[in-house]
């Protein structure tokens, strides 16, 4: 039979095992899943929107200033897929519009 562990012993080896039980809550609490901590919860739409005022000018060319940015701060692996997301977005939309109509001859008037 093991000797019996003094009682500041017993505390200290429960209380070590409560502060790892209670880190790792707290970091599985905070951690929702794959999303960061204190992440606001954002649509697909709303990230295209978030990342084409980042990576576009509003005239459509490319805002070389928040590419920089962004590489800087995610990597270039969350840039390529920004700008591929962005592309396929815009793809879609120009799939979407319907091309501009001709207009139609005036009806020629026959039997004259």
């Amino acid at each position: 039979m093991p000797p019996k562990k003094h009682l500041f012993e017993q505390v200290a080896d429960e209380l070590g095992s409560w502060m790892a039980t209670t880190e790792e809550a707290l970091v599985a609490g905070m951690h929702d899943g794959d999303k960061a901590p204190f992440a606001a919860p954002l649509t697909e739409r709303q990230k295209l929107e978030v990342y084409r005022a980042m990576l576009e000018n509003p005239d459509g060319t490319e805002n070389a200033a928040g590419a920089q940015e962004l590489i800087a701060t995610r990597g270039a692996t969350v840039y390529a897929a920004a700008k591929l997301a962005l592309a396929k977005d815009r793809r879609r939309d120009m799939d979407a519009t319907p091309p501009p109509r001709t207009p139609e001859p005036p009806p020629t008037e026959e039997g004259d």
